[in-house]
């Protein structure tokens, strides 16, 4: 869908590619991921998005039906071409986030 940035886009790739869920369920778990940690898929950085991969995607992928191990197999692919990936969008400081992060990990 345009209109995403590339680190959304990116990590929905290789999901999809790594697992048997469709476009729709990939991208629709990806975004609530996003949500969860006040986060959009239009303006999240790549650095946000590493984030979220670590902190809440595993969750929602098992959510999806995948193992546990196998969650965090394909999150860490999806870490792995994020941290390849030069975002040209300025990252905001990690600290505010993570604690954003951690307060909806808290309440879920």
């Amino acid at each position: 869908m345009a209109g995403e940035s590339d680190a959304f886009e990116i990590a929905c790739e290789v999901i999809l590619s790594r697992t048997s869920l469709t476009g729709p369920q990939v991208r629709g778990s990806v975004r609530l991921a996003l949500k969860e940690g006040g986060l959009r898929a239009k303006t999240v950085s790549t650095r946000q998005l590493l984030a979220v991969v670590e902190r809440l995607m595993p969750e929602r992928l098992v959510a999806q039906g995948l193992e546990s191990d196998d969650a965090r197999r394909v999150c860490d692919a999806v870490s792995t071409r994020l941290e390849a990936y030069t975002d040209p969008v300025q990252d905001i400081g990690p600290g505010s986030m993570l604690d954003r992060l951690d307060r909806a990990r808290e309440k879920g």
